[in-house]
């Protein structure tokens, strides 16, 4: 599971831009989450890999180094069950919709009670990306403000050959529930999976 080949394969040469970070379970100073991101801002990035669990401090890392990278196409980021604000979240959100390359992204969410709404936005990135992967399982709070985004996106990813949307446990709906049905109905492919 996950973005298939590119999360294990660190490939000879070159290796500076596909980066694959593991945090998992780690005591990180503020200092230390503030210098990751900033160390992060590589110019020709194209694959990045990175797990955060139960690690203390995260809400001081920005994801705001994604605005530079012009050759990301592979992103698959797995923050499960950290202390992070909704705000936070959205902003992770914001600058995501800003790339344009994607071709695969990752995004499991799990177990972060504080996010209440998805301001997920893939228009940008919807010509390019040919898999993606949502989980949202065990998001408690979720509210689905601003879920109209993510329902917009997934109406326009006409040339993704694999979609996964996992929100099992999490509060959803009727009506997003029934909209998101008739979407992944709607494009009628083997690849698309939805799972409440």
């Amino acid at each position: 599971d996950g973005i298939r080949d590119f999360c294990l394969s660190r490939g000879l040469g070159d290796v500076y831009k596909r980066q694959i970070l593991d945090y998992t379970g780690l005591k990180l100073s503020i200092a230390a989450v503030e210098s990751l991101s900033k160390n992060l801002v590589l110019p020709e990035l194209t694959r990045l890999t990175l797990y955060i669990s139960h690690c203390k401090n995260f809400h001081h890392f920005s994801f705001d180094f994604l605005r530079s990278q012009k050759s990301l196409s592979k992103l698959d980021i797995r923050l499960q069950s950290l202390p992070l604000s909704n705000f936070w979240f959205q902003s992770l959100f914001s600058n995501i919709a800003k790339l344009v390359r994607l071709t695969a992204l990752c995004l499991e969410l799990d177990g972060n009670k504080n996010m209440s709404s998805i301001g997920l936005d893939l228009t940008k990135s919807a010509a390019s990306l040919r898999y993606l992967k949502l989980s949202l399982k065990d998001c408690t709070s979720l509210r689905f403000k601003g879920f109209s985004k993510l329902l917009k996106s997934l109406q326009q990813l006409h040339k993704t050959a694999e979609v996964c949307l996992d929100v099992a446990r999490s509060p959803l709906s009727f009506t997003i529930s029934r909209r998101l049905v008739s979407i992944f109905q709607h494009q009628h492919r083997e690849g698309w999976e939805l799972r409440l």
